[in-house]
């Protein structure tokens, strides 16, 4: 087999947008760098992973039982 000449495609995307290539979707994050580069897009949201799962969310109790320190104590967030 010969060798083949690639052409490389331009492409104008920016940090957040979503692309489509072969049929899989990749987000568009910052690298180390500077630049930018692809990543695996996260398709499935938490609430329909708890769906399939049959989880629930977790209450403020146990997020501030697993999480300690990380919660304000007025409940601001």
């Amino acid at each position: 087999m010969g060798e083949m000449a690639v052409a490389p495609k331009k492409l104008d995307v920016h940090d957040g947008d979503v692309v489509e290539i072969a049929g899989r979707r990749y987000d568009v994050v910052p690298d180390r760098q500077g630049g930018l580069t692809l990543e695996p897009a996260i398709t499935v949201g938490v609430d329909e992973l708890r769906r399939r799962h049959g989880g629930r969310a977790p209450t403020e109790q146990e997020i501030a039982e697993q999480l300690p320190g990380l919660l304000a104590p007025d409940g601001e967030g």
